[in-house]
């Protein structure tokens, strides 16, 4: 999320071009479902039924079993499409940092500006692609037990993909998914409604708004930050802020929890 609007505003495109953005968006996700697809497929045809099935160590042990079961042509197509697509991942996710982290401490960050224009920018997108790749050319970085946890982590900072953060643990069932996901979903509607019924009791009602001049649209800039007024926050949005840190904190304490295992089997076994 970060990059899609930071990359965008960084393009000085207008907003007539949004609807290209969606489209190339679009193809964008489309390509990456694909692919995503096709390396659980041909993961799981080559570790099906043999010793490596369910005891994944890093990438470069999936080419190797993949050199072993079906000889090397298609174990080194496999590493240059991965070494593509991290290259690739690498620079969206650590100039994605690198923008989020401009926008908070409000520093020109932007790939337009020189780097003596922008230098915090730019030292902040040098240094995390240093500390990256420090961290993966470092013998003995347990890379596979890295790439899970960072994926864990996407999953815990996006509360949409709750369902897949559960399926990490397996001794939870699907039921027990669907009845923490409906008691949840539940639970969530009748506090919007108390609140809601709440509001209404004491007398609070939204605002009427002007009509928006969809001429304007085309033209429209965002105003600088210190010209735009201080959010409403209403009730009901702190509530749903309350849900969310809940959220966050129980899904970081298994995140621990997870991690100290990992880490327990890991010395164990060594």
């Amino acid at each position: 999320m970060f990059f899609q609007q930071s990359y965008v505003i960084d393009k000085r495109i207008t907003p007539r071009f949004i609807r290209y953005e969606r489209v190339d968006l679009w193809i964008g996700i489309v390509l990456v479902i694909i692919g995503g697809v096709a390396m659980m497929g041909f993961a799981a045809h080559t570790f099906a039924g043999k010793p490596e099935f369910g005891n994944f160590a890093d990438a470069g042990a999936v080419a190797a079993g993949m050199e072993k079961y079906f000889g090397r042509l298609p174990a080194v197509l496999f590493a240059i499409a991965l070494i593509d697509a991290c290259v690739i991942g690498a620079s969206a996710v650590l100039l994605s940092m690198a923008y989020a982290l401009g926008d908070v401490l409000s520093v020109r960050h932007s790939l337009h500006r020189k780097p003596t224009e922008a230098k915090i920018f730019y030292a902040l997108y040098f240094g995390l692609i240093i500390v990256a790749a420090g961290l993966v050319l470092t013998p003995g970085t347990p890379l596979g037990l890295l790439t899970n946890l960072v994926q864990t982590l996407a999953g815990v900072l996006l509360p949409s993909a709750t369902v897949f953060l559960l399926l990490l643990f397996p001794s939870i069932s699907e039921w027990q998914i669907l009845g923490l996901l409906g008691g949840g979903t539940a639970l969530g509607v009748m506090i919007a409604l108390g609140v809601k019924a709440f509001e209404r009791r004491i007398g609070v009602s939204a605002q009427d708004e002007p009509p928006l001049d969809l001429g304007l649209r085309d033209s429209w800039r965002m105003p600088a930050l210190h010209q735009l007024a201080p959010a409403r926050i209403t009730l009901l949005n702190k509530v749903w802020m309350l849900v969310l840190r809940g959220y966050l904190v129980i899904a970081a304490g298994l995140l621990l929890f997870k991690l100290f295992q990992l880490a327990t089997a890991g010395a164990l076994a060594a």
